[in-house]
């Protein structure tokens, strides 16, 4: 499986990041998102991944917190 990061051991495949350009050009401002190989479409999916290993990390977090016992 080809992944574009890992997080906490998780893995973020490139199928996610995939996904998420095409619900982005499929969104309301999809048309203003340039044709892929560009280099402006290359750096919208360099942020999408930075957005992706967030919410990853968020996700992370948030279950060691209920891991966690809460504090007296």
């Amino acid at each position: 499986m080809e992944r574009v990061a890992t997080v906490g051991g998780r893995s973020i495949p490139v199928t996610r990041l995939d996904d998420r350009m095409a619900r982005s050009r499929h969104g309301p401002r999809g048309r203003h998102i340039p044709p892929d190989g560009s280099d402006a479409a290359i750096r919208i999916r360099r942020w999408l991944v930075q957005d992706l290993i967030a919410e990853e990390i968020m996700a992370l977090e948030a279950r060691r917190m209920l891991a966690w016992p809460a504090p007296i």
